[in-house]
């Protein structure tokens, strides 16, 4: 079986396949970016514009469908989802050699990788808060309050981050020596084990939080934009209920959100209140305490400071700056828990 970060399918059998699953003839078929587990090609075809995903060989694709199900809730319920294309005989993925899935292809749009600007804020925020509204009616799981301790499993980070710091002292050890990424990521690793004793307390001082159905990893570059304006919420994970504050942090809280300007406070309050007139019966404490569950989940966090021991095959210069940002911003994050916490809390005044 080849390794999946290195699978590239063949683009013959692709259209193939779009003829004989989906009645599809490609007149164009162009590589677009790979996403972090498909790889991906925009098709011109009869049907219009279309984004196929290609799943790899070790692809679990009954997640593939559930993730699939999940964005077509979504899109039905008038979110900005990519319309779901279904195969001749409505299934939303193929099993063939190599599976697919078929997307509406969204033109002249971009991500907010670099960070939001402007009315960005109260574009992500109020598109964020519709979309837990909905997801809030998922018939899978009712939202409902846990404690929120359980928004992290801090024995679990301590053994990956100690194993982390290992992981490089052993490589170093035998002779190999360390990349300045890797250095960087052995020193950050165990500047995160240090502040655990500091930051595993904090949550059980929070009260309790929503739990509910959640995209499952909505960042920035899954948020297109056709200018300040959200075009479209893409690659949903499969149908599983989570911290929405954790949700909340990982979109509002984005770390090239956070280090593009000195006005992130001021822009996060913004996103929180057009989160709060797009959801107005969600619990006003997942917005309040937003950024310690997103502090504690990232510090606890070892990805991607361990890909280099985990799965070398997909470090590039991309993953390296997004390690350095992430780890940079869960800093800031935790230098500015009360200023943040007073300041989500004025808009839901």
């Amino acid at each position: 079986m080849p390794d999946d970060a290195l699978y590239q399918p063949d683009p013959d059998r692709v259209a193939a396949l779009l003829r004989t699953e989906y009645g599809i003839t490609a007149q164009t078929m162009a590589p677009t970016a790979r996403g972090t587990e498909t790889y991906n090609y925009r098709v011109e075809s009869g049907e219009g514009p279309l984004f196929v995903k290609v799943y790899p060989p070790a692809a679990d694709l009954d997640q593939a469908r559930r993730a699939a199900a999940l964005a077509h809730f979504t899109a039905r319920a008038g979110l900005p989802v990519p319309a779901l294309h279904p195969t001749t005989d409505r299934r939303l993925t193929t099993d063939g050699d190599p599976p697919l899935s078929v997307w509406e292809f969204v033109p002249h749009t971009g991500t907010a990788e670099s960070g939001f600007t402007g009315t960005q804020w109260e574009a992500a925020g109020a598109a964020l808060g519709h979309l837990h509204r909905v997801l809030a009616a998922h018939p899978d799981a009712a939202p409902v309050r846990q404690p929120a301790y359980k928004a992290c499993d801090f024995d679990r980070g301590h053994r990956r981050l100690t194993a982390t710091v290992e992981g490089y002292r052993a490589k170093a050890a035998s002779g190999r020596p360390l990349t300045e990424f890797e250095a960087w990521a052995q020193q950050a690793a165990a500047e995160k084990l240090a502040l655990l004793p500091r930051i595993a307390p904090l949550l059980d001082t929070l009260p309790a939080l929503t739990v509910q159905i959640v995209h499952g990893d909505l960042t920035t570059p899954n948020l297109l934009l056709d200018g300040d304006d959200v075009a479209a919420i893409v690659d949903f994970r499969p149908t599983v209920a989570r911290f929405a504050a954790w949700e909340l942090a990982r979109l509002g809280a984005d770390p090239r959100s956070i280090l593009a300007t000195p006005h992130w406070l001021q822009g996060l309050a913004r996103f929180t209140a057009a989160y709060r007139d797009a959801h107005p019966h969600g619990l006003p404490e997942d917005l309040t305490h937003m950024i310690a569950v997103g502090a504690c989940y990232t510090i606890n966090s070892t990805y991607p400071l361990a890909e280099p021991l985990r799965a070398p095959a997909t470090v590039d210069k991309r993953l390296e700056t997004y390690a350095r940002a992430r780890h940079a911003a869960s800093m800031t994050m935790l230098r500015h828990l009360e200023d943040t916490r007073l300041r989500m809390a004025q808009p839901l005044r």
